[in-house]
């Protein structure tokens, strides 16, 4: 989003018309809080594909956008659950040298602190969380990060995500396994204590139940992208881009993966989505997905196809939260 060559609105509403339901909406940037017509967007696919939850996130740059923003969608579409996730990635030296901006950290905390009153106000429809990538500049502090976050009590989660790409720096990719390893049995502790923060049901069952799912899905989310990264092992189930999940480009560039070239514009098929899925080119897409038994460290695709495989859900996360503090 916000980038030369933009999707129109109306290109989008045309878009949404001829797409099929579909629970998850996830947008990136750039950075989406820039775009005015950000809750027309989103009103559009609540609207006209049901949308269950949109995900976006932020860089806090601009403090006041994201809570404007986020009231507004949530009093207009009354059904509708907000991830909005913080990008964080490191305490405020590191951050703000990582990001190239002074005083970066400062903004992202006062737009946490801004957003708070619509996290009571909507609770469990408004989530507020932080995203971490790792990366060799940060390893070491994203811990001391997770720990002053939890005691300022202002997130509902903390994502950490190993560096992935091609960065302009290819050293920021050179985390040792060792301390990687060692980083993510921290990590587990810390999702924990979110776990029990979120999930109070009255029932110690439903409790234990829901918080298994919730770190135990996080943890099998790392050993998966540990074992791609540090030893460049397949995924154990396969990779669902291109059939549940697609990416489309500011520009209408479409693929199966954010990772994987595009396969054409939208606006080649005018916008019709329905012609695109219907394509040759896409089909050929997925069946060279799993003809390669393609694999990456890119959480999207990655819970994605979680989410497609009984096998991961039935026994690979439990196994993972089981074994939550054994790396």
């Amino acid at each position: 989003m916000n980038a030369e060559g933009d999707l129109t609105l109306a290109e989008l509403e045309r878009l949404s018309r001829t797409m099929p339901p579909f629970s998850q909406l996830l947008l990136s940037g750039g950075e989406p809080t820039l775009r005015e017509d950000l809750p027309d967007i989103v009103r559009l696919f609540v609207r006209h594909n049901g949308i269950e939850s949109v995900n976006f996130p932020t860089n806090g740059l601009k403090p006041e956008r994201p809570r404007a923003f986020v009231e507004r969608i949530l009093e207009e579409n009354e059904t509708l659950t907000i991830y909005v996730n913080f990008s964080v990635d490191g305490l405020a030296a590191t951050h703000d040298r990582i990001r190239a901006v002074p005083g970066n950290f400062a903004k992202v905390e006062q737009a946490i602190a801004l957003i708070q009153p619509l996290r009571e106000r909507f609770r469990k429809r408004l989530w507020v969380g932080v995203v971490s990538v790792i990366c060799r500049e940060n390893y070491r502090e994203l811990i001391p990060l997770a720990e002053y976050f939890l005691r300022q009590r202002v997130l509902d989660g903390h994502y950490f995500q190993i560096v992935r790409g091609d960065p302009l720096d290819p050293t920021l990719m050179a985390v040792p396994p060792d301390e990687l390893r060692a980083l993510y049995g921290e990590i587990s502790r810390i999702q924990e204590e979110y776990a029990r923060r979120a999930f109070d049901d009255p029932s110690a069952a439903a409790r234990w139940m829901k918080r298994m799912i919730y770190v135990g899905t996080f943890n099998f989310h790392h050993r998966v992208q540990f074992a791609n990264y540090a030893q460049g092992k397949a995924w154990p189930m396969p990779c669902t881009a291109g059939e549940t999940a697609i990416v489309i480009d500011f520009n209408g560039d479409v693929r199966a993966c954010e990772l994987r070239a595009p396969l054409g514009n939208l606006r080649e098929y005018d916008m019709d989505f329905a012609a695109f899925w219907d394509s040759a080119i896409r089909r050929q897409e997925v069946a060279a997905i799993a003809r390669d038994r393609c694999f990456c460290t890119h959480v999207c695709f990655l819970h994605d196809s979680l989410r497609f495989s009984m096998k991961a859900q039935l026994v690979g996360v439990p196994k993972s939260y089981l074994a939550r503090r054994f790396w």
